[in-house]
């Protein structure tokens, strides 16, 4: 329905204007540094007054900004002491708000360490139980990340989502929702790999390789390549993510 020129009863996407206080975007600033891993757990922010001088904002601005952080959980502060930067805990490991906190933590090894705990598994049950409609489905999303890559678009969603459809082929609902689950740390840690020269292309490739492999039906086969491709990209990343993973056993 049209009235005096404007649509009416269309659904529409406008959001309403959000007013920021000073607090909440000196907030958003530091968030954003320690995301990019300007400071990471452990390393104590600039003194109030520091901060106060190089943000051009008053030390009350500061102080309740420090505040919302510590609300969030990034940041604490100790008696006699300066705010430091905060590790998280095991429950706020899913946490969306958290993703590049985490990525650059000891948590990020231990997400490594708990996917090659379980994909592998996943990739041996899907390549057995998978059937043609459920592959057909993992090498549609192939072909849209091979043309989001020839386009220059970012492909990280199709990365992320490979390794969902896996677990999904394997049958096993409960495999499935922890994938499903962790979708949003995936693709955060993808977009690290823009960064890598020819990560994407390798990605690509790795996950043309791995479907390869479960179409053969060879369980063992899928079950080391899963291994090797997590282990293989935990090293590739850099920043230690990958060291707490000696433990594992890496294919020959």
């Amino acid at each position: 329905m049209v009235v005096s020129g404007y649509q009416t009863g269309a659904r529409m996407h406008l959001k309403p204007i959000v007013r920021r206080t000073s607090a909440q975007s000196v907030a958003d600033q530091l968030f954003g540094m320690i995301r990019e891993g300007a400071w990471k757990p452990g390393d104590r922010l600039p003194p109030e007054k520091e901060l106060s001088e190089q943000l051009g904002v008053g030390r009350s601005t500061v102080r309740e900004a420090l505040q919302n952080l510590m609300a969030l959980g990034v940041i604490e502060s100790c008696a006699g002491q300066r705010t430091v930067i905060k590790s998280p805990s095991p429950g706020e490991i899913f946490r969306p708000d958290l993703l590049g906190h985490l990525l650059g933590d000891r948590a990020a090894a231990e997400l490594l360490e708990a996917r090659a705990m379980i994909e592998p598994e996943c990739a041996r049950l899907a390549a057995l139980r998978a059937s043609p409609a459920d592959l057909d489905r993992v090498a549609a999303l192939l072909d849209r990340h091979a043309a989001a890559l020839e386009a220059g678009e970012p492909v990280h969603e199709y990365g992320a989502a490979f390794h969902v459809e896996v677990a999904r082929c394997a049958g096993n609902r409960v495999a499935e929702t922890f994938m499903t689950s962790i979708l949003d740390l995936l693709r955060e840690r993808g977009r690290r790999a823009d960064g890598i020269p020819g990560a994407r292309a390798r990605e690509l490739a790795d996950h043309r390789a791995l479907l390869a492999v479960l179409r053969r039906g060879d369980g063992a086969a899928a079950h080391e390549a899963m291994l090797r491709h997590i282990l293989d990209w935990a090293d590739s990343y850099g920043g230690g993510a990958g060291a707490g993973l000696g433990d594992l056993a890496r294919p020959a």
